[in-house]
C-alpha cells in the first residue's frame, strides 16, 4: 500500500504531465484514493501551499518560460 507522500507524488506527476491541459479534479482524487478536497488538505499540510496555488504557479512558470525562450507573444 502506498503512503500519503507517494500518493501526493503521483498527483504531482499527473499535474506536471497535464500542465497544458485542463487539470481533472476527479482524476486527482482517483490517483490519491480520496476526494479532491482531501487531496488539497493533505497537499497544503505537507507543501505549505494550496493545491490550486501550486497548479496556478506551475502554469504561470511554464507560460513565462515560453514567453522568454520561445519568443511567444502574449
Amino acid at each position: 500500500m502506498e503512503n500519503i507522500a507517494e500518493k501526493l507524488n503521483l498527483v504531482i506527476d499527473y499535474i506536471e504531465s497535464h500542465l497544458t491541459d485542463v487539470i481533472d479534479q476527479e482524476q486527482i482524487g482517483k490517483i490519491a484514493c480520496c476526494s479532491y478536497y482531501d487531496v488539497g488538505r493533505m497537499f497544503s499540510l505537507i507543501a505549505d501551499i494550496s493545491l490550486s496555488d501550486y497548479i496556478r504557479k506551475r502554469k504561470l512558470t511554464l507560460a513565462g518560460k515560453e514567453l522568454k525562450y520561445d519568443n511567444a507573444k502574449v
